[in-house]
């Protein structure tokens, strides 16, 4: 299994080491250091969703992927679905 998806794999432990402070713990503690790690891997999910997104046509442009995906977290918190309508080429739910 790990020969099918270690690229994968490894190009997101690269990623978190390069875009993400993973190279050196910004904090001291075990605690504080396993929250960063925790918020790393909330950040590259949050990525792949908002790539995700784009190629499947829901939203356009780099600014509006981020701004898109966030509002839909928002309104999905909140269970207010009545923003999402609002919005131009974003799917009601």
């Amino acid at each position: 299994m790990y020969k099918v998806r270690c690229s994968t794999i490894e190009r997101s432990f690269a990623d978190a080491k390069e875009l993400h402070g993973y190279r050196y713990a910004r904090f001291r503690g075990l605690k504080s250091v396993q929250m960063q790690a925790y918020l790393t891997a909330a950040c590259q999910n949050m990525k792949k969703i908002a790539l995700h997104l784009t190629k499947k046509g829901l939203v356009e442009g780099y600014f509006s992927k981020f701004y898109y995906f966030m509002l839909f977290l928002f309104a999905k918190i909140k269970k207010d679905y009545r923003v999402l309508g609002t919005l131009k080429g974003f799917p009601t739910l």
